[in-house]
């Protein structure tokens, strides 16, 4: 019986629908060829959605590997099994640049030439800046961006073209999956990892308890050097108050944007002019706004006068333009 190691965390490619046997185990290390190609060939079951993680306990993966392969001791040595299917695809040719590691192209290792752990992570974290300014759509500045790497980095790496793959996990953690352009998979050319991406800003906290649908003011706010990717778009310094809270936030939560919103410009209840062209004359009457919104929006409003009710659209001043 052959012991062989079970990875606990796999990543799937986002264009992959099933999970292999072959994908719990470093197939590098597997001596029979014959045994590789039929974990290759059978289907251990369907994988998740893009961007999305299945975990299995122990027991199950053990039991199933073992079921199929009974000459294989599937050594596991983490309570569950974690697997992850990509959703996000970056593709950047990286140009040449001089290396401290001299490049070397053999049939053993055909990454060719190599960059230290250093560059590494630089091509890394500038990838994943750019991949995180698309997702969370806001400039990150790279002198104030660098990635945590959680699993242990390669010590030299090739250099040809990338294909990264990264899978969300958690709140602020990514896998990462990296693939240079050799066709041939090395310690050189594949590196799958975890990471955490780093970018501290000065973010809003509540300084005390705010209720529900209270108009606070920033003296209610404390800001606190933290993660900015910690959070779901939490809100940061500089943000115009007051806000009226959509929810109750408790002192010292960081305040996200879905906890809060605008005041309104016009509350219910308020009158204010309406205005509507008839005959190319200007007509004006006093109405009654029937529920609280913002300038842009389309309301209705009741004429004073006439008990009428009327829809125009909220523009400044206040003024209701009617249809």
């Amino acid at each position: 019986m052959e012991g062989l190691a079970v990875k606990p965390l796999l990543f799937i490619p986002y264009d992959q629908t099933r999970i292999y046997f072959s994908d719990f185990f470093d197939t590098e290390t597997i001596l029979s060829k014959e045994l590789a190609e039929k974990l290759q060939s059978i289907v251990f079951g369907f994988a998740p959605l893009p961007g999305k993680t299945l975990l299995y306990q122990s027991d199950y993966v053990r039991s199933k590997i073992s079921l199929y392969f009974p000459e294989i001791d599937p050594l596991i040595q983490s309570d569950t099994v974690t697997v992850s299917r990509g959703n996000a695809l970056i593709e950047t040719p990286l140009s040449a640049t001089t290396s401290s590691v001299p490049a070397t192209k053999t049939s053993e290792d055909p990454s060719g030439a190599l960059i230290d752990a250093e560059e590494w992570k630089s091509r890394l974290e500038e990838h994943a800046r750019a991949f995180l300014t698309d997702m969370w759509m806001v400039a990150i500045p790279a002198e104030a961006f660098h990635l945590e790497i959680m699993t242990e980095p390669p010590t030299a790496f090739s250099e040809m073209p990338w294909e990264i793959t990264y899978t969300r996990f958690g709140k602020s953690e990514f896998f990462v999956k990296i693939a240079a352009g050799s066709p041939v998979a090395s310690r050189t050319t594949r590196w799958t990892g975890k990471v955490k991406p780093v970018w501290i800003r000065n973010l809003a906290t509540a300084g005390r308890n705010i209720k529900y649908k209270e108009t606070f003011l920033s003296d209610a706010v404390v800001y606190k050097p933290l993660n900015y990717f910690d959070y779901r778009d939490p809100v940061v310094e500089g943000v115009a108050f007051p806000k009226v809270s959509k929810a109750f936030i408790k002192s010292g939560t960081v305040i996200e944007g879905a906890l809060i919103a605008n005041p309104p410009y016009v509350r219910a209840g308020q009158v204010i002019f309406a205005v509507v062209i008839i005959g190319g004359v200007e007509v004006k009457g006093m109405v009654e706004v029937l529920k609280d919104a913002q300038i842009g929006e389309v309301i209705q409003a009741r004429n004073v006068e006439t008990g009428a009710i009327l829809t125009g659209i909220l523009e400044e001043g206040p003024v209701l333009r009617l249809y």
